[in-house]
């Protein structure tokens, strides 16, 4: 509101009346909470790495920043499990730069990652091939659409393999 005001400020000057008048004043114990809380979850690493270094960021200049060598500490913790075990078995968690250590984690999780979806796809496959082979080899075994009378089927097989042998659809 005040603009003519706020342009002669030095940044020193901007940043203490922005911080009196616009941050909430446990904002650093708010942010550093939120920094040693992130997890990667499910995402890929790069994106938990910008994450952790833009909150970092918003630190810097107080005693709450993270330098280098406790935020690599934050970083392996919150990342996932199977790619700290992967650092570890691979030593690399015994790097001393952290850029290097940073592009080595990434290495690391994108080879996890194309680990992971070639098991999804031999996964679906065997699983297509199973379906597809036991559909063509047992035609007793085709599933057959929902409708009243599937309860009251009878044939020469016994009620359990009939209801263990018919695939029941929601009607629709």
């Amino acid at each position: 509101m005040d603009h003519d005001c706020i342009i002669t400020l030095s940044f020193e000057v901007f940043m203490v009346e922005f911080h009196a008048n616009y941050l909430s004043e446990d904002w650093e114990e708010d942010t550093l909470r939120e920094l040693l809380s992130m997890t990667q979850g499910s995402t890929w690493f790069w994106a938990l790495l910008v994450a952790v270094q833009s909150k970092n960021s918003l630190l810097c200049r107080t005693l709450s920043h993270l330098p280098d060598d406790k935020l690599c500490h934050q970083i392996n913790t919150g990342m996932e499990i199977r790619l700290s075990k992967k650092l570890s078995s691979e030593k690399q968690n015994e790097r001393v730069d952290f850029h290097k250590w940073l592009n080595e984690v990434r290495r690391c999780n994108d080879v996890l990652h194309a680990e992971r979806e070639e098991y999804k796809h031999i996964t679906k496959d065997n699983h297509d091939l199973s379906r597809r082979t036991h559909y063509s080899n047992d035609p007793s075994s085709h599933c057959t659409p929902y409708n009243s009378n599937s309860n009251n089927q009878t044939t020469n097989t016994s009620n359990a393999t009939a209801s263990s042998t018919t695939c029941k659809q929601c009607p629709k």
